[in-house]
């Protein structure tokens, strides 16, 4: 339905109207196609992959970081 690549949307929107930051961080944990995808279909591009602690998994999982940068965001807007 887009619904949360919408909501998502917005609140990136929302934190560049908001601040001069250059970019913005945000991560997936790996298996995690969806949410991938909707920071992805953003503008989001990967960084690098490390080890994150997940409380839900109560271990350290891999995690895929990624940012969006202002230039990528003005771009898409």
């Amino acid at each position: 339905r887009g619904i949360m690549s919408w909501a998502t949307g917005v609140m990136v929107d929302a934190f560049f109207r908001a601040s001069d930051a250059a970019d913005l961080g945000s991560g997936v944990f790996v298996g995690n196609a969806p949410s991938l995808r909707i920071l992805s279909k953003l503008g989001f591009r990967e960084t690098g992959r490390r080890e994150v602690f997940s409380a839900s998994h109560g271990k350290a999982r891999p995690h895929i970081d990624l940012r969006l940068t202002r230039a990528s965001w003005e771009a898409r807007a």
